[in-house]
């Protein structure tokens, strides 16, 4: 769960309804991928049909990861959830250009798509590529560190497809650090996407 329950508490503190999403992880033998991505449609399709249980509002939802978590709030809103169904994505230091770092012989990507003891076909590599599969806009946060493991031009790619496809989108380049261990510099960014305020930009 890492740092899941205090950003939860952040948010809520701020007016949200939080569902914190577990997805399944690799073992030594089976790989994860694709269960992962499904596993976050199928939660948050169960949060917007139990919206009014929790005082949430369906048609006010987001998605918001940190790493894999970000790639994986990407590319479900993408490919697995129905146009329309999320109002915004938050991305800290998500691999958003899968497609760059697997062909970069890149282990941790690899495994992250499921090809444990293979490298991934680059057809599929491209298929949950997230700056390969916009479609549709959903307005999206983006955050990378200039320190970050995950390049910060990977969120710059992003950017520019974003762009190129008339979708709106906010970077912020932060300093230093990965996912939620900028979230101070981040939460107050965060806290107004989530209430649609704020326009498109790029930060640095």
């Amino acid at each position: 769960m890492g740092t899941a329950p205090f950003e939860a508490a952040n948010l809520q503190k701020h007016g949200n309804a939080v569902f914190l999403i577990n997805y399944p992880v690799d073992s030594t033998t089976e790989p994860a991928f694709s269960k992962e991505p499904e596993a976050v449609r199928n939660a948050t399709l169960f949060a917007q049909r139990h919206a009014a249980e929790y005082n949430a509002t369906a048609s006010r939802t987001f998605l918001v990861g940190g790493s894999a978590g970000g790639q994986l709030a990407v590319i479900t809103t993408e490919k697995l959830l129905p146009q329309g169904a999320v109002q915004g994505v938050v991305s800290l230091s998500g691999p958003l250009d899968v497609v760059s770092r697997a062909g970069e012989e890149i282990k941790a990507m690899r495994k992250a798509l499921g090809c444990l003891f293979t490298a991934c076909s680059e057809p599929f590599e491209r298929q949950w590529s997230p700056v390969a599969n916009i479609t549709f806009c959903v307005p999206m946060l983006l955050f990378g560190s200039l320190t970050d493991r995950v390049p910060v031009e990977e969120q710059l790619a992003m950017v520019a497809a974003m762009r190129a496809a008339g979708c709106p989108v906010t970077l912020e380049v932060e300093p230093e650090g990965h996912a939620f261990a900028y979230r101070y510099r981040a939460n107050p960014l965060i806290f107004a996407f989530t209430k649609g305020e704020g326009e498109a930009s790029l930060r640095t």
